[in-house]
């Protein structure tokens, strides 16, 4: 690099341009032995941070799949902790103290494993409040107060019900309907995507829909009941995966000979009901996600690469009986941690 020089006077007259060349030279000198100083800093490092993963029990199906999709996120990033708890029983209360218990400062986020119910709602508002996101796994909740959801698309569910409906009903063409429609429009929005899913069997006759509040035993009821009034009827479309909680030998009684279910849900509990010849076809989803893509919107909270309100919704899968062999191997897949790619 060249340097002009310049003359100039001082007062007195004599030229000073060797001086400024001086300078400028000195200047020059302590910048580049200021430079390889700056180079040689390390970046900064990300803070080391703990995410929060709370499931329902250690007894629902789907924890050790959460479980083990989330720890799979977590070993691509740096800093990130999971800390992995939830109740040994499937217990609401139970699980919020084992928030409280394991929130500090080093918490940046906490993904809740969801029932769609009043209890999570409530601690998702809480937290919020107090500065904690949340990301709620599994069935969203209206108005919570979360960063995130993961988990069903129950209008897409609900147009593959329609489906496994017919796939369900073998010779018959008469149905009835379950859902929970009073219990928010969460669950409305499976009945409204099994709606346009039937404009495809316009053949099929519906007799009459129940809508049980999104109460297993309430769904039991009116099972038998209609079983006893509509003994040739040929199936059941439920919006959500109540059969699988309900006393298995209970539900056999309430089914006449032929009747058949197709519902929402193809978690491990419900498996028996399809082995059974209950549930021909069942609706499930690509559970071994969900866990994984929580924790990735945990991160996008801290590094705040998202505004709140962002959805993660996984596809639904048709299930049917001869392919449950199938089904059985991804979920094996997933309990080990196994994450297919985003299509």
């Amino acid at each position: 690099m060249s340097i002009m020089l310049t003359e100039q006077c001082d007062p007195r007259g004599r030229r000073i341009a060797i001086r400024t060349a001086a300078c400028a030279a000195a200047v020059g000198l302590a910048a580049m032995m200021l430079l390889p100083v700056a180079c040689d800093r390390p970046a900064a490092e990300v803070p080391r941070r703990t995410c929060l993963l709370v499931g329902l029990g250690e007894d629902h199906p789907l924890w050790p799949v959460l479980r083990a999709s989330a720890e799979r996120y977590a070993e691509t990033v740096k800093g990130l902790r999971i800390v992995a708890v939830a109740p040994p029983k499937v217990d609401a209360a139970a699980q919020e103290d084992l928030v409280r218990k394991h929130l500090d400062r080093r918490v940046t986020a906490v993904c809740l494993q969801s029932a769609g119910d009043e209890p999570t709602r409530r601690l998702a508002q809480q937290l919020t409040r107090d500065g904690t996101s949340v990301v709620i796994i599994g069935r969203d909740i209206d108005e919570a107060d979360r960063f995130g959801f993961v988990g069903w698309d129950l209008y897409e569910a609900g147009r593959t019900l329609a489906g496994a409906l017919k796939a369900s009903l073998s010779d018959r063409t008469t149905y009835m309907v379950l859902h929970a429609a009073s219990a928010g429009g969460v669950h409305k929005a499976a009945v409204d995507g099994f709606d346009a899913g039937m404009q495809e069997y316009a053949w099929l006759r519906e007799l009459h829909r129940f809508d049980c509040g999104n109460d297993a035993g309430k769904a039991l009821d009116i099972i038998a009941e209609q079983g006893r009034r509509y003994p040739q009827m040929g199936a059941w479309a439920c919006a959500g995966d109540w059969p699988a909680d309900m006393p298995p030998n209970a539900l056999r009684a309430a089914l006449p000979e032929g009747v058949h279910i197709a519902m929402i849900g193809a978690s491990p509990d419900v498996w028996p009901l399809v082995e059974a010849g209950i549930c021909p076809a069942v609706v499930g989803t690509d559970y071994g996600r969900w866990g994984y893509e929580a924790v990735s919107l945990a991160e996008l909270a801290f590094h705040r690469s998202v505004k709140p309100g962002e959805k993660r919704l996984t596809p639904p899968r048709l299930v049917l009986s001869e392919k449950l062999d199938e089904y059985k191997q991804s979920w094996d897949d997933w309990t080990r941690g196994q994450v297919k790619p985003r299509e």
